[in-house]
This record gives C-alpha cells, structure tokens and sequence, in this order.
C-alpha cells in the first residue's frame, strides 16, 4: 500500500486577492483570483481525501473519504 505524497502533508498558502484589482475594478483579475482561490480549495480537498482513504486502506475507521477521480491521485 503506497502511502500519499509528502507533498500532502504542507500546507499551501492561500492566495490573496490583489487590492488593486479590487480598487481598479478589474474584472479580469477579480476572475484569476476566483479562479485560483477555487483551485486552491479543490487541491486542499483532493489532498484530505488522499490521506483520509490511506488511513482507511490501513483499517482506520474514518468518515466517508472523497471517492478517486479521474482528477484526484
């Protein structure tokens, strides 16, 4: 049984939105940081689902861990 990354163990910073997009107006980086932020809560997820199913495999009785996906290692 493989265990999850290391990788999985950090903890990535969240990103932050630019004040100068808010104080410009600028739909464009009011939608990359949307963008980002969603992506960054999706890997967050994508990284408890991993460790939560490697504690299951081990006989770990856990709440119910994310299924794998085709977008999930």
């Amino acid at each position: 049984m493989k265990a999850p990354p290391a990788a999985d163990l950090t903890v990535e910073a969240e990103p932050q939105l630019d004040m100068d997009a808010v104080l410009n107006d600028s739909a464009a980086a009011l939608d990359d940081y949307d963008t980002a932020h969603a992506s960054w809560g999706r890997r967050g997820w994508a990284q408890v689902a991993r460790i939560c199913r490697w504690f299951r495999d081990l006989g770990v009785p856990t709440p119910d861990c994310a299924p794998r996906s085709p977008t999930t290692r």
